[in-house]
């Protein structure tokens, strides 16, 4: 449901749904408007609705979500510091004695959360 309200001269609201959004500014709420009657007529042209994924892209964003929780996996040793709780030298003397699991991409040292999980609870500093 799309509803458009013209208040006064200087003020324009456009309601959407359930939110409401509002201009203060009538050219600015006509601008809004357009750009929304074009998202819906493109979405509907793709054969999906507003707010909705069109089919021939959807396989696309399921890629893009499975490679961005990939990359929420993969931590830097700041990260690893802040969710262990310990110093950044700490992570360095870790892995270097104790053997932390990491790996070195482009000459940096990357760590994967799951892993670090996994040795840190079997992990006891002698």
């Amino acid at each position: 449901m799309l509803a458009v309200c013209v208040e006064t001269e200087k003020e324009c609201t456009v309601d959407i749904a359930a939110g409401r959004t509002i201009y203060w500014n009538v050219a600015a709420a006509r601008r809004a408007l357009t750009k929304l009657q074009s998202a819906i007529q493109e979405a509907e042209r793709m054969g999906g609705t507003l707010g909705t994924t069109p089919p021939d892209m959807r396989a696309e964003c399921e890629k893009k979500e499975e490679k961005q929780q990939r990359t929420q996996d993969i931590l830097t040793k700041r990260e690893v510091a802040e969710f262990l709780r310990i110093s950044p030298r700490t992570v360095d003397y870790w892995r270097e004695h104790y053997g932390m699991p990491c790996r070195k991409m482009g000459g940096v040292v990357r760590f994967n959360r799951a892993e670090v999980e996994r040795w840190f609870q079997d992990f006891k500093e002698p």
